[in-house]
């Protein structure tokens, strides 16, 4: 089987922004906008943004868009370690280069849509974490080329926005490459959330693993779609992937798309999906032991997300921050199946 010459990426033509109705805002910025955008360790860079966006052209990368077709991003030159927060009431793109980063971690509180994107080669370990935890539209996306030395670790939290999405697009291109992704959906009534990854193995000896969970409530909807493409002659490939859903009500929903494509020999690649609801039953097992129906809800999550926290390291008090102020926003709504 021949691969087509030009595979489809989760990156597509910047058109694709307007799929996302919430994320519209963003087109019509006319100006960069700097408020409520905090860097603690790094600045404020004056390189325009154009020409930097990495995006798939046949088996390689083009620099030939803007972040998303926005004109007006806001560019950052990080520093080794840096944290970005987003606290603004305005929409906003964000472009953050990732070449010499060794920890980032995004924190975004805005109330209005955000476009973070992240670009470029990484020959080094590094450790992205992104939480988002508002009402708001949120998009991060990356376009990342893995080189000799680079493990990168990617952690992140969704929860509540009406339109939220992480799209993830990595290209593993030297022997012990390794990228994993860690990722958590908590929805809520309001919230569409979304992540779509696609993983290239373009050499022989890449390792990756993806393990994206979802918690749903009331009518909130979940998706992940997660390619993993192991290109002619990347012998040795090891990738998997794992989707795990734990739908708390009647209404939320829950879409698994994993896919494989694999074009080498000797490769040990796989992927799963589960979807599992609370039954009555099981409710009553909680409720019949003197927890509220919130409690149950906090035993619940902990109990499906308790593996994942050790990946957060150094921002697991960030990680129930988020957590804590979900649980919080269930026991408003009453706590009700």
């Amino acid at each position: 089987m021949t691969p087509p010459s030009t595979p489809v990426s989760v990156i597509k033509d910047p058109r694709w922004l307007a799929e996302w109705a919430p994320l519209a805002p963003l087109h019509q910025l006319t100006a960069p906008s700097v408020l409520g955008v905090r860097v603690q360790g790094g600045g404020i860079s004056e390189t325009p943004a154009s020409l930097i966006w990495d995006t798939w052209a046949g088996d390689s990368f083009s620099h030939s868009l803007t972040p998303l077709g926005i004109p007006n991003a806001v560019y950052l030159a990080p520093d080794p370690d840096c944290t970005v927060t987003l606290t603004g009431n305005e929409p906003c793109s964000v472009v953050i280069p990732m070449a010499g980063v060794s920890n980032l971690t995004i924190m975004n509180h805005a109330t209005a849509p955000v476009c973070v994107a992240l670009w470029g080669d990484i020959n080094q370990p590094v450790s992205v974490s992104v939480l988002h935890d508002q009402i708001a539209p949120v998009l991060v996306t990356s376009a990342l080329r893995v080189g000799s030395g680079g493990n990168v670790t990617i952690q992140g939290v969704m929860s509540q926005s009406v339109c939220g999405v992480m799209d993830w697009t990595c290209q593993l291109m030297a022997p012990n490459a390794h990228v994993s992704i860690q990722g958590l959906h908590l929805g809520t009534d309001r919230s569409s959330l979304f992540t779509r990854s696609w993983l290239r193995h373009d050499c022989p000896d890449t390792t990756a693993t993806q393990v994206v969970k979802s918690v749903g409530y009331g009518k909130s909807y979940s998706e992940y779609d997660g390619t993993v493409w192991v290109s002619h002659g990347a012998h040795g490939t090891d990738s998997t992937q794992r989707n795990p859903n734990l739908l708390l009500t009647s209404g939320a929903r829950a879409v698994s798309k994993p896919q494989l494509r694999i074009y080498a020999d000797d490769v040990t690649c796989g992927h799963g999906a589960t979807v599992s609801q609370v039954s009555e039953d099981e409710w009553w097992y909680l409720r019949s032991r003197g927890l509220s129906r919130t409690e149950a809800y906090s035993l619940l999550i902990d109990a499906f997300i308790r593996d994942s926290i050790p990946a957060w390291g150094g921002n697991e008090v960030a990680f129930y921050s988020v957590l804590d102020r979900y649980l919080q926003t269930i026991a408003l709504r009453g706590g009700h199946v």
